[in-house]
């Protein structure tokens, strides 16, 4: 069961939620490939990866890159990773 956190205890800033609007916005017509039909949107994927990251203990930085690694690959991803919440460590992880 996930533990309940208190507002104060929330360590991450505006950023991841601005990092999942883009992500919202890069990707909001575009379904997973090879599942069943109907297919599922493509977000839930990069949805999964972030929440494996937070899972892990990882930092804002790294699960703002888990929520844009496809962004460049997908289209206007040079967008995501110029954009103001996407600072030097994200766009290195993005990248790779």
């Amino acid at each position: 069961m996930a533990k309940y956190v208190e507002p104060h205890e929330v360590r991450y800033s505006g950023r991841l939620i601005a990092a999942l609007a883009m992500a919202g916005t890069l990707h909001y017509r575009q379904v997973r490939k090879g599942l069943d039909t109907p297919a599922p949107p493509y977000l839930c994927h990069l949805l999964a990866v972030a929440s494996l990251v937070l899972e892990a203990g990882g930092d804002e930085d790294t699960t703002i890159a888990a929520l844009l690694h496809d962004a460049v690959g997908r289209g206007s991803g040079e967008l995501a990773l110029q954009a103001p919440i996407s600072g030097m460590a994200v766009r290195e992880m993005s990248v790779r």
